[in-house]
């Protein structure tokens, strides 16, 4: 089976060879499978067979192999790992379901899916010989229901994930106890059980290796938990979870946190807070778009407030630090024309509402800036430009707009 574990491994050095690497594995362990039908070490290859799959997203073929490991492999030493595993694959699963709003049978699906998930998170998170993976169920199972936007839910199980030192001690001591358990067994000549216990020494050795050199889920909960927190518009708790670890976290963390930290002063509507916090934020961060949301949120603050010469100068503001089309580029440039129509600055709205339909002409908000286009026109006395935009307008929403009689009413008005 080593060849298998090969594959696998540098599957996950070289993305590109990604989807071959897994197949290739998942033969090996089917040729396994067929040959050795008694072997003791099925429970080992079913394991990796279905890991394979679940990593190439063959998430059926890995919850069908992961059924065939519960029926063969009783009593194997991958057991929890496999009800992990398992649950993993079910939340994949009910994540996808979870996407299709509109169907009623998907929703229902993604729902069944959860439960047979959350059960298996919490047999595996209450399994106190390995803190480690009890740590790994714990976050997925906050991260599946924080999707499911059940946030108290999500947030229950956050709060019971260990600090990482706690982990990474008990681990020492899992494979110093494998290392000695190995060396009785060698010293009792008993070869099989050795090796045996080489292939769990080696699993819980590579565990030890991933909790010291990657993040650890006790910091990566703190930031799923803001998110919820954020969801919840609890605005103080994100602010003091996020003050309190961050000089905990690393650089990708301390960025996100202090991303939360802008947005729950934004959503505590104290712009001077806001403000300060984003300004900072750029100094250290220019440009990064982790950040996009916090300039886009200021604007709709300031509109909520009425003040509309502020809201314009963020919309610049917005558009200056993300030239290159950000992710709230349509919703701006929209704001933008709205705004300047609205203030009367007439020649500027009608350039920021061009510039809007011809970057966007399939957007939701192209038939409202069209009709945008045409106020303008007739405030500027436009007439002619007025009734060509209001005759798209009607041409566009096929009368399916409550804004259709109004375009109606001022080109009669006009043609009077």
């Amino acid at each position: 089976m080593a060849g298998a574990q090969v594959g696998i491994a540098g599957a996950e050095k070289t993305p590109e060879n990604r989807a071959k690497l897994f197949k290739e594995a998942i033969t090996s362990y089917d040729e396994y499978l067929a040959k050795f039908k008694e072997s003791k070490s099925r429970g080992d290859a079913l394991y990796g067979k279905a890991s394979a799959q679940y990593q190439s997203d063959d998430l059926e073929g890995a919850e069908k192999t992961l059924r065939q490991f519960k029926k063969e492999a009783i009593k194997s030493s991958l057991e929890t790992e496999a009800n992990y595993l398992f649950a993993r694959v079910m939340a994949s699963q009910a994540r996808k379901f979870l996407g299709d709003k509109k169907s009623p049978e998907a929703q229902a699906s993604a729902k069944l899916r959860i439960d047979e998930a959350q059960k298996l998170f919490e047999d595996v998170s209450k399994n106190q010989k390995s803190l480690a993976l009890a740590n790994n169920a714990l976050l997925s199972a906050g991260d599946i229901f924080a999707g499911a936007e059940q946030y108290d839910v999500a947030l229950s199980y956050l709060r019971r994930i260990k600090p990482n030192e706690l982990i990474i001690e008990q681990q020492k001591e899992i494979v110093e106890q494998l290392r000695l358990k190995r060396a009785k067994a060698l010293g009792a000549g008993n070869r099989p059980m050795a090796d045996e216990i080489k292939r769990e020494y080696d699993r819980e050795n590579r565990r030890l290796d991933g909790l010291i050199a990657g993040r650890s889920d006790y910091l990566v909960a703190q930031i799923l938990a803001s998110q919820c927190y954020y969801a919840q518009k609890k605005m103080d708790e994100v602010l003091v979870l996020n003050q309190h670890f961050m000089p905990h976290f690393d650089m990708d963390q301390k960025k996100t946190g202090k991303f939360f930290i802008i947005m729950a002063w934004i959503g505590k509507k104290d712009i001077a807070r806001s403000i300060e916090n984003y300004q900072d934020f750029k100094k250290l961060y220019p440009k990064d778009k982790v950040a996009e949301g916090a300039p886009a949120a200021i604007v709709q603050l300031y509109l909520d407030l009425k003040k509309d010469e502020e809201a314009l100068k963020w919309c610049d503001e917005y558009l200056t630090d993300f030239p290159d089309k950000g992710a709230y580029e349509e919703q701006i440039l929209f704001y933008k024309a709205n705004i300047l129509t609205s203030l009367g600055k007439l020649e500027e709205a009608e350039k920021a509402t061009k510039e809007f339909i011809k970057k966007y002409p399939d957007s939701d908000l192209a038939t409202q800036a069209i009709f945008l286009q045409a106020e303008t026109a007739y405030k500027k006395k436009d007439y002619d430009a007025a009734i060509r935009s209001f005759r798209e307008y009607i041409e566009k929403t096929k009368k399916g707009s409550e804004r259709v009689p109004y375009a109606a009413y001022y080109i009669a008005l006009i043609c009077q």
